[in-house]
């Protein structure tokens, strides 16, 4: 355990300090993609500006593109483990020269003004209820360019955030950061026992070109409650005997937790040795009051002097180590009884007398000791030829069994079997002649052979079937037979053939079976002969279904007695008659038999594929008070069903803010759904202000929706107030479209009330619009448009270099709404009738002299 103490001149004398880490962060949630410019909130992290920044400001990732090293590694990338670190965007300046994706690691752009950055990465609520004397540290690398592009540690109180560490610069290791462990940054005060307490990191990037990788990489942060007056300190234990009795660790204070491979009572810290087993296990402590030990006990094992072997030599080998010759695992180190002519265990034919020799091994722990006796043999015999006869399904066989003579054991088999000794397998192992080679004392090669034989078991093939016509001409039942049947085998019951060949004018239907034997067995296989009347396709029949209907058997839709085993046409993408309306079109099928004359048959199943109804659920309000009344209606089709207990067009309460689901149903009887969110507010307080953008950064003549956040109380009311925008004011919760056609940079205010108060924030030059003068593309799609009579986005048409143009437009369910061929023509929402369409997502394919373009748009009103 890693003690810190500090010394503090008290009356009462010296108090201990012990840390207790109560919050971590690894950054090891789902990975940003590359080049995709999103921030850390995906680990819960928040993302915000603190000034002015450039279109191509830098931003933070969370990935392992910079990889999460030990202090002092070197940076490195892609070993899985994930830091929050700051690159640059695909669009930068110098983007296509380092990094085109944009998430390169803690590598940046400085190029410019485009790159500017002001931006702070902000912890989620870190709870510091109950903690006190709170320190943070973390993992770090950062370099940049002194103070002008430069990271910093921040704090938040609850209420006010404060820059309490400028976080110094790394060492370099070559081109790369060197990981570096910061320095512990005590909290202030006003974060003990408080609960809304967060952390924080700034970077900023002046863009004045000059820069230094890497820019600033964190990892593996951790704050740390020091408690007061708590010693989880362990008393050492063991060694240990691994059959040594159970012990009862202690420690300097009492009434803690015991964890750890063999812990038999957490509570009262009983050890087992027995349990743990051999090793070195670590044993935990920890007290309530958060200090904690850790002590790591032997366990020791019990001499081992290995299993009892034995060693048959001939009077003229060599010496051999008898310890080679014991079983197991035994320990070195070990004496050997009687004592042999080499002083040690290696055993001379030449010197040393057969006999049992004893291994002995003491330790702590004790004594063991096991034998190796030791046989002086005559020269080593192959045994004479032999032979092996087996059938292929016979169980593995020793070859050694099929030698003659008297063949001495140890011998080695050419060619190797599969078993990897002399035993063969038929299933595996080739029929072949194998010899066995034995050595003589002499050292000679002896040799004996066992020829193999492996006889095949009968095959009777694989049952058939045989469908004929009572005017067919004979045929051969054992074509019908599938696998690979033997020849020669015999029928039952008999054919008037006196062979195999199936005549229908004299044959009966029924089962024939074809039986083939040999010295290993008999096989029987069937073939069932059926005597069918001529195939019929049925009658003609309809299928009816939903877009989303599953795929369906289009034999099921043919009327009389179709016969099977026929085909359609044309040809469905299963392959077969299973008709699945998301990938086949409505048609006229034809399903085809022949007849035993030979002559086609057909009969038709036509299929219609009905369109879903486009659904949508409205409600009278979205967001209400607690007690307030709403009515739930359905559009888009005939018969609606709400769940959660709402009927269509009944007025009722909601008890809790919920999602509705409408089921609507056309006159096909098909059906599709939509939801609804309903907020149910308690309105018995003010509300408080608050707003977001959908962008604050804008060219000129571009339009932004602006989202009302007010928390507190339910607004009933909203007053807008946008300056320098061509429409300046708004009643509405939230505004769109809201559009600038000067540049510079504007402010915004929002006023917000209810029965209860009002609340209003003004945000001084929230939104900057630039003049965005780009080089065009040559060809400009937007992704989506509101045809909503405003005077603003109300066609969807392309722009750009080209001379002519073909485009299309359809829906979800591969309906055409639009199509035209003029270059200043754009759709306006409607369809090919002049019905409007619905909110959604819709497809295009845009042909054009430069080339062909597909792609989705989102319709809004």
């Amino acid at each position: 355990m890693k003690k810190i103490t500090f010394l503090f001149l008290l009356f009462s004398g010296i108090t201990s300090l012990h840390a207790q880490v109560f919050y971590t962060e690894g950054f090891d949630g789902t990975a940003c993609a590359a080049g995709s410019g999103c921030d850390p909130s995906i680990v819960s992290w928040t993302r915000v500006s603190q000034g002015a920044e450039g279109a191509n400001a830098n931003r933070w990732y969370v990935s392992d593109t910079e990889s999460g090293v030990l202090p002092p590694g070197c940076g490195v990338g892609g070993t899985g483990n994930q830091t929050l670190h700051v690159g640059n965007v695909s669009t930068s300046t110098a983007a296509f020269l380092f990094c085109p994706g944009g998430d390169c690691g803690a590598a940046y752009d400085d190029s410019g003004p485009g790159e500017v950055t002001n931006s702070r990465v902000e912890s989620p609520v870190i709870n510091c209820t109950g903690q006190s004397n709170i320190t943070v540290d973390f993992n770090y690398i950062e370099n940049g360019q002194g103070a002008s592009d430069d990271c910093s540690f921040w704090y938040f109180d609850g209420a006010t955030w404060a820059n309490i560490d400028p976080i110094a610069k790394s060492s370099l290791c070559g081109a790369q950061g060197q990981w570096t462990a910061v320095t512990t940054i005590s909290l202030p005060a006003s974060a003990d026992n408080n609960p809304n307490v967060r952390i924080g990191f700034l970077w900023i990037n002046n863009g004045d070109g000059i820069a230094a990788d890497p820019s600033v990489a964190i990892d593996d942060i951790t704050l740390t409650n020091n408690v007061v007056g708590c010693d989880a300190t362990i008393t050492q234990a063991g060694p240990f005997c691994v059959n040594a009795a159970s012990t009862t660790l202690t420690a300097a204070q009492a009434g803690g937790t015991w964890t750890g491979t063999g812990i038999t009572n957490g509570t009262t810290g009983d050890f087992d040795p027995a349990t743990a087993g051999v090793g070195n296990h670590v044993i935990t402590y920890t007290l309530g009051c958060g200090d904690v030990d850790t002590m790591t006990i032997a366990i020791n094992p019990l001499p081992n002097s290995g299993v009892d072997g034995a060693i048959a030599l001939c009077a003229t080998d060599p010496a051999t180590d008898l310890f080679l010759q014991l079983g197991g695992t035994p320990d070195l180190g070990g004496t050997w009884s009687p004592a042999m002519t080499s002083g040690t265990g290696v055993f001379d034919p030449a010197t040393d007398l057969a006999g049992t020799y004893t291994y002995t091994v003491t330790n702590s722990c004790g004594s063991s000791g096991n034998d190796v006796v030791v046989t002086i043999t005559a020269s080593p015999s192959p045994g004479t030829n032999g032979v092996a006869q087996l059938c292929a399904n016979a169980a593995p066989v020793n070859l050694f069994d099929s030698l003659n003579g008297t063949p001495s054991a140890g011998g080695t088999w050419s060619p190797v079997l599969t078993s990897g000794t002399g035993v063969f397998d038929p299933a595996v192992d080739a029929a072949a002649p194998y010899t066995y080679s034995v050595t003589e004392c002499a050292g000679n090669p002896q040799t004996a052979d066992v020829v193999v034989t492996v006889i095949a078991l009968p095959n009777s093939g694989i049952d058939g079937a045989l469908g004929i016509c009572p005017t067919d001409p004979a045929t051969d039942l054992f074509l019908q037979l599938g696998g690979t049947p033997d020849l020669g085998g015999t029928w039952s019951p008999a054919l008037t053939s006196g062979t195999g060949v199936f005549d229908p004018a004299t044959d009966l239907g029924g089962t024939y079976t074809y039986t083939v034997t040999n010295s290993c067995g008999s096989s029987g296989n069937d073939v069932v002969v059926t005597i069918t009347a001529s195939p019929s396709p049925g009658t003609n029949g309809v299928a009816q279904l939903c877009a989303n209907a599953a795929p369906v058997n289009l034999f099921d839709s043919l009327n009389g007695t179709p016969s099977a085993g026929g085909t359609w046409s044309p040809v469905l993408t299963s392959g077969t008659g299973i008709f699945d309306p998301a990938v086949d079109a409505a048609a006229t099928y034809t399903y085809s038999v022949t007849d035993c004359a030979g002559n086609p048959q057909t009969a038709d199943v036509v299929v219609t594929v009905n369109a879903l109804p486009t659904v949508t659920a409205n409600s009278t309000n979205t967001v209400i008070c607690s007690g307030d009344q709403i009515t739930l209606t359905g559009g888009g089709a005939t018969s609606y069903t709400w769940d959660n207990g709402a009927v269509d067009g009944v007025p009722f309460i909601p008890a809790a803010t919920t999602t509705y689901t409408v089921t609507g149903t056309n006159a096909n009887g098909c059906s599709n759904t939509d939801q609804i969110l309903i907020t149910v507010n308690s309105c018995s307080v003010p509300p408080v202000a608050n707003l977001s953008a959908s962008s604050t950064m804008a060219c000129v003549n571009d339009c932004i929706n602006f989202t009302d956040l007010s928390s507190g109380g339910t607004p009933t009311a909203w007053s807008w107030y946008f300056f320098g925008a061509t429409t300046s004011t708004s009643s509405n919760q939230n505004p769109t479209n809201i559009c600038y056609d000067t540049t510079g940079t504007f402010d915004v205010a929002l006023t917000v009330s209810n029965a209860f108060g009002q609340d209003s924030i003004f945000l001084s030059n929230y939104i900057t619009v630039d003049s965005c003068n780009t080089t065009p593309t040559a060809l400009i799609i937007p992704n989506v448009f509101s045809p909503n009579g405003d005077g603003q986005n109300d066609l969807f048409n392309v722009t750009g270099d080209f001379t002519t143009i073909h485009m299309e437009v359809y829906n979800r369910w591969g309906e055409l709404m639009f199509i035209s061929d003029q270059l200043n023509e754009g759709w306006n929402g409607r369809t090919t009738a002049g019905a409007e369409c619905a909110e959604g997502t819709y497809f295009y394919i845009i042909d054009t002299d430069i080339e062909l373009y597909k792609g989705s748009l989102t319709l809004i009103r």
